[in-house]
C-alpha cells in the first residue's frame, strides 16, 4: 500500500490544529476528507500526493512522480441525465495543462440495451441511441461520415472537402474527366505530405465545395463535376454512366462554398456494360436523327451522312448490339441478326467518295444503256428538261464532264433537284451547287467544277439539263424506244419542267411538271 507522507509544514500546522481543537472543544465525527485548495506540491520522486489544487478547483493526484496528473472532475447531472461518463475537453482550463473536462450524458431513462457509450444531444458527436429520449439504439453519426483512410499522393494531394480518387500513388484530387470512376470526398487529412492519410466519406454527411449555385436541391443526386475539377455537382438525375457520391443534404448551394452531403458513393446501378452485348460508346460531332451511325477509328460513334427513309410511328429505336460491333468495324454497314441485335454486315456501303475513281452517270448511275449519237439538247433554247431517278449511294462530286459533238455560241446546263423518298414535284428544290454550266464553243470531252462540294445522299432526284441555244449537240441517249414506259401509270419520271433558264442558270424548283420522252444528255459527275 502506497504511503502518503504530507510536507513537514503541513505536518506542523495539522498538528497545532488537532492541538487546539482537543483543548478548546469536542471532536466530532467526519464522513470525509476535507482541505483547503493550494497549489501544486513539490513533487519528489517515489512519493504519491494527493491534494486539493487551487488552479483547477479539482482533486489532484500524482503516482510516483508522474509527468501529467490525475484530476478528478464532476459530472453535473441534470433531471434530463441518468448520469454521464467524463472526457476531456479539446483545450486546457484555468491556464494549465489540464483539460477542461465534457460529459457525454446518458438518456432518462435509459434504454434496455444501450451501450455504455451515448453521445450528446447537441449533434456534435457521433453516438449510440439517436437524440435524448429516443428510443434507439442504432449508431447515430448525426453530422458527421463514416471515413476510410488512404494514403495520400506526395505530388499533387488531396484538398479537404474536395474530391479525390485512389490512384496508384495514392489519394488524389479528382479532375474533371474522373466523372465516370470512384471518387470520394475529403473530410479530413488532405495534403501531399508523405505518411499522411486522407480521409474519405463512406457515409453518412460530408461537406462537399460545390461547382455552381442552385436552389431546391435537396435529394437531387450528386456527382463529380466535369467543369471544375474536384467540386460537387448536382442536378436532377445523373449523367449516363456517372458515379453518383450521394444526395443533397442543403437545399441550396452557392458555387465555390460547400454544401452538406449524404454521402453514400456508387455506381446508380446502370452498368457501362453487360454480358448480354449492350455497348455504351462516345458520340463525336453531331449525329443527326434518321441517318446511319458509324464508328471512326477511335472507336467513337460518328453520323455516316446517310439518311434512311422516314419509320411510321416511333422513329428512335434502340438495339442490343452484337460482340461483333466494334471499333474495327469503322465504316461497316449494320444488319438486325436472328435475335434482333444489330450486328457488323461486313458490307462497306455504297459510297462514290474517292477521286479517279467512282462516278455517276445520271439517270443510269454507272454506265448508260448505249453509245449514244450527237443530238442536239433543245429544239427551244432555255427549256428544262428532266428525269427522275433512284441514287442508291451517297456520293460526294466536284466535276460533271460532257462530250460536244457539235459546237456553238451557247452553253450547257446541268444540275439535280432532290425529292427526297417521294416522286419529284413542282416544288422540289435545287441541290445547292448542283447548278453548273459547261460552254459549247469546242467540240470533244468539256469538264466543269460544281460551285461547292456537292453530296448527294441515298434518295429521288431529277437530273435536269438545258442548252441556251438550239445549236449545241452532246452525246445522249434517244428518246425513242424503252423511254416510253417511263410515264406509265400516271407518274411523272420524265418530262419538261415550266420553269426555264434564267440567266443562263436552274432555277429554285422546276416548276410545274409536263410529261414527255426527251433525250437524256451522258453526263459524267465524279468526285
Amino acid at each position: 500500500m502506497a504511503k502518503i507522507v504530507p510536507p513537514p509544514l503541513v505536518v506542523a500546522i495539522l498538528s497545532a490544529a488537532l492541538l487546539f481543537s482537543a483543548l478548546s472543544m469536542p471532536l466530532s465525527a467526519q464522513n470525509g476528507i476535507t482541505a483547503l485548495e493550494a497549489g501544486a506540491p513539490s513533487i519528489s520522486p517515489g512519493t504519491d500526493y494527493l491534494w486539493a489544487d487551487s488552479g483547477n478547483n479539482r482533486w489532484k493526484v500524482s503516482v510516483y512522480n508522474a509527468a501529467k496528473v490525475l484530476g478528478i472532475w464532476p459530472c453535473i447531472s441534470t433531471s434530463t441525465q441518468a448520469g454521464g461518463i467524463v472526457y476531456a475537453g479539446p483545450t486546457p482550463g484555468g491556464g494549465s495543462t489540464t483539460n477542461e473536462e465534457s460529459c457525454l450524458s446518458l438518456p432518462n431513462p435509459i434504454d434496455p440495451g444501450v451501450p455504455l457509450l451515448v453521445g450528446p444531444t447537441s449533434a456534435s458527436a457521433p453516438q449510440w441511441g439517436g437524440s435524448l429520449g429516443m428510443n434507439a439504439i442504432s449508431l447515430n453519426l448525426q453530422g458527421w461520415a463514416s471515413v476510410t483512410e488512404v494514403l495520400n499522393d506526395t505530388t499533387t494531394g488531396t484538398t479537404v472537402n474536395s474530391l479525390a480518387i485512389i490512384s496508384t500513388t495514392g489519394a488524389i484530387k479528382a479532375g474533371t474527366g474522373n466523372t465516370a470512376v470512384p471518387t470520394y470526398i475529403v473530410v479530413a487529412g488532405a495534403g501531399n505530405t508523405s505518411s499522411t492519410y486522407a480521409q474519405l466519406a463512406i457515409s453518412g454527411q460530408a461537406a462537399c465545395t460545390m461547382d455552381a449555385s442552385h436552389t431546391g436541391v435537396e435529394g437531387q443526386p450528386v456527382f463529380a463535376s466535369s467543369s471544375i475539377g474536384g467540386d460537387c455537382s448536382t442536378a436532377a438525375t445523373a449523367p449516363l454512366g456517372a458515379w453518383v457520391l450521394g444526395q443533397m443534404v442543403s437545399n441550396n448551394t452557392t458555387g465555390g462554398s460547400t454544401a452538406t452531403i449524404l454521402a453514400r458513393p456508387g455506381f446508380p446501378g446502370l452498368p457501362l456494360s453487360n454480358p448480354t452485348g449492350t455497348e455504351l460508346a462516345t458520340a463525336s460531332g453531331t449525329l443527326t436523327s434518321g441517318h446511319l451511325v458509324k464508328f471512326n477509328s477511335s472507336g467513337d460513334v460518328v453520323d455516316d451522312g446517310i439518311a434512311l427513309a422516314s419509320v411510321s410511328g416511333n422513329t428512335t429505336i434502340a438495339a442490343t448490339a452484337n460482340s461483333n460491333l466494334t471499333s474495327s468495324a469503322s465504316g461497316d454497314i449494320v444488319s438486325v441478326d436472328a435475335n434482333g441485335n444489330v450486328q457488323d454486315s461486313g458490307t462497306t456501303p455504297c459510297l462514290i467518295q474517292n477521286a479517279n475513281a467512282g462516278f455517276l452517270i445520271p439517270p443510269y448511275i454507272f454506265f448508260p444503256s448505249a453509245n449514244g449519237g450527237g443530238t442536239a439538247v433543245e429544239t427551244t433554247s432555255g427549256v428544262v428538261k428532266y428525269v427522275q431517278f433512284y441514287l442508291p449511294c451517297k456520293a460526294t462530286l466536284n466535276h460533271v464532264s460532257v462530250n460536244i459533238t457539235s459546237l456553238s455560241s451557247g452553253s450547257i446546263v446541268l444540275g439535280f433537284y432532290s425529292c427526297g423518298q417521294s416522286a419529284c414535284t413542282s416544288t422540289s428544290p435545287l441541290v445547292s451547287g448542283s447548278d453548273v454550266s459547261l460552254s459549247c464553243s469546242a467540240t470533244g470531252a468539256v469538264t466543269g467544277s460544281t460551285g461547292s462540294t456537292l453530296t448527294l445522299e441515298p434518295g429521288i432526284y431529277a437530273f435536269a439539263y438545258a442548252a441556251t441555244d438550239t445549236s449545241c449537240a452532246t452525246n445522249s441517249q434517244s428518246s425513242s424506244g424503252w423511254m416510253a414506259i417511263l410515264n406509265q401509270n400516271g407518274s411523272k419520271r420524265q418530262g419538261t419542267g415550266a420553269n426555264s433558264l434564267s440567266s443562263g442558270a436552274l432555277q429554285s424548283t422546276l416548276g410545274t411538271l409536263s410529261t414527255s420522252n426527251q433525250i437524256i444528255i451522258y453526263s459524267l459527275w465524279e468526285p
